[in-house]
């Protein structure tokens, strides 16, 4: 995953997801294999703005190609 950070995905998110900061908890997670703080930061600050429904809309807003719903349903799986 190569998450830019560009937003552009965010412009078409129809739960206005903010996607890049989760991509970037992602990122970090990742790095430091820390679950227990980045399932902290999650719940603390993204719980409940991240409103994926799997639509898609974002998939052609990237330009890195990611298949972000996936990433962000893991997020959510994972650290809800």
């Amino acid at each position: 995953m190569s998450c830019t950070g560009c937003k552009r995905c965010e412009t078409i998110c129809p739960e206005n997801t903010p996607i890049s900061e989760l991509m970037h908890l992602l990122k970090e997670y990742e790095e430091t294999n820390d679950f227990e703080k980045i399932k902290e930061t999650y719940q603390r600050d993204f719980r409940r703005r991240t409103g994926c429904v799997n639509c898609g809309r974002c998939l052609s807003y990237c330009p890195e190609k990611i298949t972000i719903p996936y990433y962000i349903l893991s997020v959510k799986e994972d650290f809800a």
